[in-house]
């Protein structure tokens, strides 16, 4: 019996055997066939998660660390890890860093210069080794572009500019790799002003949207410095600089908020003209800053006005000193005379006349009203010194005629981020009626760069064109203004690797 059960068994067996094996070769050869479409998809999924969660730990790391040295914001050419951070602050980017991202945005022809666009706006540096032109020269910078508050960025200045190239290989980047980092911010908050209501109206969208959405509920804040100035002839003049910060608005269902400056209190910060309200209707300069800010999430928007002014009293520049400090540059346009700005501003030299500058400040712990005072005189070339800041002339010439003069001077500024609202107004009378009586500058040293983007975007980085690419983007800050930040991590190469 045994032997009958086991033959029946391997009966059984070589049956079963004789079925399974054609099964399993068919199954080998549907797979075989099946095998290159399988990985191509298989490969890409895992490819895009795999750029994805680089995207994502590269993008950490950049918001999240300062970098090396921590304060190389202010001289980018000894940067040696790239991070923009401030220290023991993730996710609150250092706005000197930025400024940094923005000048290399603007030198490399990624976005389009602020106004004035073309090449108008660039004026070349004439070869000197004497005077303003010899200063400029010993900083290396070749040439100058003109923004429309007529604050000048050099277009060559080595400090300030950083190298993709070298980012990249502190960031452990292969060469198979690219990557792009893009800042933008969430709201769009614009400002208006109308004279004849005196009212202010603030708008506020959300920034990446076409058409651009509107922010209903939105809390609005307006902080305003208004300068009024009257003459009566010769030199006599009476001038004030008054400001203030209105009670808080709620945007409507168009996202918009209207301030009625005649209800509005005017404190006098400077000057011998009493103000009891900001009517801007009288004014002769206007500088606003408008917050709008909803679930904690805001951003500014600014106005200076008039916006017309096509033959500026004052210009002023922003350069790196050192480490740890800048240098502000006041400028009389005169001193630029022999440049472009000859065409631009149609022959500026010497109208002003004596300039009497006054600086506001704002820290990033809100509005400083300690104003600092100085005289600019084109004419001669002399500039007095200041208290508490003095202001320091650079190079004297004894030609006033030679577009070298001392009427630049310039304060060195501390590393901490500062917002300076510069009123300036003439000294004397008998200008043609195109040069201004009084301008208002803004200053952005580093607290609000998103002045100098005017609701823009900041690009830092290169794409590769048509290759796989992974995305990752985080909520950032600068200062109390709120940005998304997206890293775009290309790969052109052939097959995936680790980050070199």
């Amino acid at each position: 019996m045994i032997n009958s059960k086991t033959t029946t068994k391997g009966q059984t067996s070589a049956i079963e055997i004789a079925i399974i094996i054609p099964a399993i070769i068919i199954a080998i050869i549907v797979f075989i066939a099946l095998i290159p479409n399988y990985s191509y998809s298989a490969g890409s999924e895992v490819n895009t998660f795999q750029l994805n969660a680089m995207a994502q730990s590269l993008l950490q790391y950049i918001v999240t660390n300062p970098g090396n040295p921590p304060s190389w914001g202010l001289n980018a050419s000894q940067l040696a890890a790239f991070g923009l951070a401030e220290p023991n602050q993730p996710y609150s980017l250092d706005p000197f860093k930025v400024l940094a991202l923005t000048y290399w945005d603007y030198q490399n022809g990624i976005n389009p210069l602020p106004p004035p666009s073309g090449t108008s706006a660039i004026c070349q540096v004439p070869q000197s080794s004497t005077g303003f032109f010899g200063y400029l020269n010993s900083l290396n910078i070749t040439s100058l572009y003109i923004t429309n508050y007529f604050i000048i960025m050099p277009t060559s200045l080595a400090k300030a500019s950083l190298n993709y190239a070298s980012v990249k290989e502190m960031l452990g980047l292969s060469k198979n790799y690219n990557f792009k980092l893009v800042i933008y911010p969430v709201f769009n908050v614009t400002v208006t002003n109308n004279t004849l209501t005196n009212t202010v109206m603030v708008k506020v969208t959300r920034f990446n949207t076409n058409p651009q959405q509107p922010v209903p509920n939105a809390t609005v804040q307006i902080t305003y410095t208004i300068m009024y100035y009257s003459s009566s002839g010769g030199n006599k003049f009476s001038f004030a600089i008054c400001a203030g910060t209105s009670p808080p608005e709620t945007t409507n269902n168009n996202g918009i908020a209207v301030f009625n400056m005649a209800t509005l209190n005017c404190t006098n910060t400077a000057g011998n003209i009493t103000v009891n309200h900001p009517y801007i209707s009288n004014a002769s300069s206007i500088y606003i800053d408008a917050y709008a800010s909803i679930s904690g999430i805001g951003d500014h928007g600014y106005l200076v006005w008039p916006n017309n002014i096509t033959i500026p009293l004052l210009m002023v520049m922003i350069l790196p000193n050192s480490t740890n400090m800048n240098s502000i540059l006041f400028i009389d346009p005169s001193a630029l005379n022999t440049t472009c700005l000859e065409i631009i501003y149609n022959i500026t030299g010497k109208r002003s006349l004596g300039l009497r500058v006054m600086a506001i400040y704002k820290s990033v712990y809100g509005y400083v009203f300690q104003e600092t005072n100085f005289t600019l005189s084109p004419a001669n070339g002399n500039s007095q010194q200041s208290y508490p800041v003095p202001c320091t002339t650079t190079y004297p010439s004894n030609n006033p005629n030679s577009g070298q003069k001392s009427s630049v001077c310039y304060w060195n500024v501390p590393s901490s981020p500062m917002f300076l609202i510069v009123t300036v107004y003439r000294n004397s009378q008998g200008q043609p009626n195109t040069i201004p009586k009084s301008q208002i500058l803004v200053i952005p040293y580093g607290i609000s760069p998103q002045f100098y983007l005017s609701n823009r975007v900041i690009v830092f980085g290169e794409s590769i064109k048509d290759a796989p690419v992974g995305t990752a983007t985080s909520l950032v800050y600068i200062g109390d203004s709120a940005y998304y930040a997206t890293l775009y991590l290309y790969y052109g190469g052939n097959a995936f690797g680790p980050m070199g």
